[in-house]
């Protein structure tokens, strides 16, 4: 299966050390609170990063759900240099997947990491734009 991965784009990280408000939506995003709560606040801030163009169609990965996660992470090697993953737009920052990040299959369907699963979510997001 071929999964989007969304992320902060650089100019977004670059902004944190300066930008209350970016730093409140940067920290929410990654901060699951407890039960559907915790984790409806985390889909709204992802939403609100989207909607603001903080959030970008970063690259892409061919592999099954239970895959991705080791995929775009930075373990032996950069996560980039993994044969699986295609990058789709160099403005995004390439951090490995950590709580908070996005993955959307080619139905459309949304995922995001929490601290204990990957759990599918209801997102509007961006479409793909190749850069």
């Amino acid at each position: 299966m071929k999964f989007t991965i969304y992320r902060a784009t650089k100019q977004f990280m670059s902004t944190l050390n300066h930008n209350h408000d970016n730093l409140t939506l940067h920290r929410n995003r990654s901060h699951e609170g407890l039960g559907d709560k915790g984790l409806q606040d985390m889909v709204n801030t992802v939403q609100a990063m989207a909607d603001k163009g903080f959030l970008v169609a970063a690259a892409t990965v061919e592999a099954p759900l239970n895959e991705v996660f080791e995929l775009t992470n930075s373990i032996e090697r950069n996560w980039l240099d993994n044969n699986e993953v295609t990058v789709i737009n160099e403005a995004a920052f390439f951090s490995s997947s950590s709580v908070g990040d996005v993955f959307v299959d080619d139905k459309d369907q949304a995922f995001i990491i929490t601290c204990f699963e990957i759990a599918p979510v209801k997102l509007n997001l961006p479409t793909t734009q190749t850069v």
